[in-house]
């Protein structure tokens, strides 16, 4: 119909004649979609039936762990010591900023976090650095652990990170040197910190880790108070640590790890409300989700992303980075691409 004159390609392309559709395909419903509901309908089923095209964004010739974050038309990836930036073209390719590369760590960074122009990240020597993504300069620097941190991140005034060291501390976000005074609290976790976030609502966080101990393997802590709200478990088996944990709200958490499940957790009566196995067996070592229903988690085997709808018991898609025999560390996503961090380097999965 919109071959036949400009008013029928006018009328055939219009949001109301397609909106109706979109009610049938409910993938990626919490993405603001910077596109016609006539292309949200084209590109919803291409996430169903796995249909995409992969492009290698940044090869490196020496395996490490990445981490990858996401923030509005552009990625940041760490290397070694540096987090480097990419942006999209307008052709939708992503090439690399160079200008805004982050460099002030002594060794390798872990994970790092990306909120209001800021950019927080742990070292491998126990270090936290934090960065201005507008002027690209380092604006403060801590050595805060002993050992190297598997996890950081930071609300407001306050950085908390997670370390080998089996502690979590929190930090004054300020701009002066590293000192001792930067420190405000110490959490004794008893055992190594994979994985932290803090909550929505920025009164508590909640620590993931490694689950060699009987105890269990998810810890809420109370920054105001400093104790400990709860601690989360379901059928724990010694080693069953938890590698990535999400916050949907204040009150649904996200964990995965080692034990092949994603569980969903209910924060008000410290239950789990869901949980979705891994068919393969395999290492969960990282999720993200839209705000609704569809969840992206990275498996440990051969670069494979599985694609879960919160609906339902089994998966609905499963991706492979081709060429690749690297865990998945870290992912992120929009309402048309999956953005695949590996030991190789950064690959980009184009479902439009």
């Amino acid at each position: 119909m919109r071959c036949v004159s400009r008013r029928f390609r006018l009328l055939a392309t219009s949001d109301i004649v397609w909106l109706p559709h979109t009610k049938k395909y409910g993938l990626l419903k919490g993405y603001n979609w910077q596109c016609s509901a006539m292309e949200m309908c084209r590109v919803a089923p291409h996430w169903k039936y796995g249909l995409f095209k992969q492009a290698f964004v940044a090869r490196q010739k020496t395996r490490q762990i990445p981490w990858l974050c996401k923030e509005d038309n552009g990625l940041w990836l760490s290397k070694s010591s540096c987090i480097h930036y990419f942006f999209a073209q307008p052709s939708g390719h992503f090439v690399e900023d160079k200008t805004k590369c982050l460099q002030g760590g002594t060794e390798d960074l872990t994970r790092f976090v990306v909120k209001e122009k800021m950019v927080v990240s742990g070292c491998r020597d126990g270090s936290v650095s934090c960065w201005s993504t507008s002027g690209n300069h380092l604006v403060s620097y801590h050595q805060v652990h002993k050992s190297e941190i598997h996890s950081v991140d930071f609300a407001d005034s306050v950085i908390v990170s997670g370390s080998r060291d089996t502690t979590c501390k929190v930090l004054r976000f300020d701009h002066k040197p590293s000192s001792e005074e930067s420190i405000l609290k110490t959490f004794e976790a008893g055992e190594r910190v994979w994985s932290l976030k803090i909550s929505p609502n920025q009164k508590i966080f909640a620590a993931g880790l490694a689950g060699c101990l009987d105890d269990p393997p998810v810890i809420l802590w109370d920054l105001e108070s400093s104790t400990c709200v709860a601690q989360l478990s379901l059928n724990h088996k010694r080693g069953a640590g938890v590698l990535d944990l999400k916050f949907e709200s204040p009150n649904e958490l996200l964990t995965c790890g080692y034990d092949t499940f994603i569980r969903l957790w209910d924060l008000r009566t410290h239950t789990c409300v869901r949980q979705w196995e891994e068919p393969f067996d395999s290492a969960l070592y990282c999720i993200e989700t839209d705000g609704e229903d569809t969840m992206v988690v990275g498996t440990a085997r051969y670069g494979m992303v599985r694609l879960w709808d919160k609906r339902q018991t089994d998966p609905i898609q499963m991706m492979y980075c081709k060429n690749s025999h690297s865990p998945v560390y870290s992912v992120a996503m929009d309402y048309g691409h999956l953005y695949v961090a590996l030991d190789s380097g950064l690959t980009i999965m184009d479902f439009t």
